[in-house]
């Protein structure tokens, strides 16, 4: 079971405030969320805006690095560049066994140019997606770069 895995419920406690909706009984929430089928993570927000979802489930190793992913989604997409980019670089350094490595690549480099506002980051980070994971899609959205 992932939830009961204490690293797990440890990085869940100290990052999130987790809400657990009963799937049969607070169906306006779920309907509000549009969740659909579980388990169902969603994150939102201080404001409650969504961010990032996952649906079904995973191991706890699988499961620990879209927790992280959705932190930094959720730092890049309220202009937090700089803790973006350092939970992306986590995923990459510490996960680089997982499949979200290549996402992580892709915005850590986005995070940093818009951080900094010097492009060669993106060219880092397009030359670190050919030479690692040439047929990922993340690579292919590197061309305009």
């Amino acid at each position: 079971m992932t939830y009961p895995t204490g690293y797990v419920t440890d990085y869940i406690a100290d990052n999130f405030i987790a809400w657990r909706a009963n799937y049969n009984t607070e169906t306006a929430l779920l309907r509000k969320f549009n969740v659909n089928w579980t388990p169902a993570l969603v994150l939102l927000d201080k404001n409650g805006s969504e961010h990032y979802r996952l649906l079904g489930f995973l191991p706890p190793e699988a499961f620990i690095v879209h927790l992280i992913l959705g932190r930094a989604k959720i730092a890049f997409e309220t202009h937090r560049y700089e803790e973006a980019a350092d939970l992306f670089n986590r995923i990459v350094g510490e996960y680089p066994e997982s499949e979200q490595v290549p996402q992580a690549i892709y915005f850590r480099g986005v995070s940093r140019t818009k951080l900094t506002k010097d492009d060669s980051y993106l060219d880092e980070a397009a030359e670190e997606l050919k030479k690692s994971f040439p047929d990922s899609e993340w690579t292919m959205r590197t061309d305009p770069w």
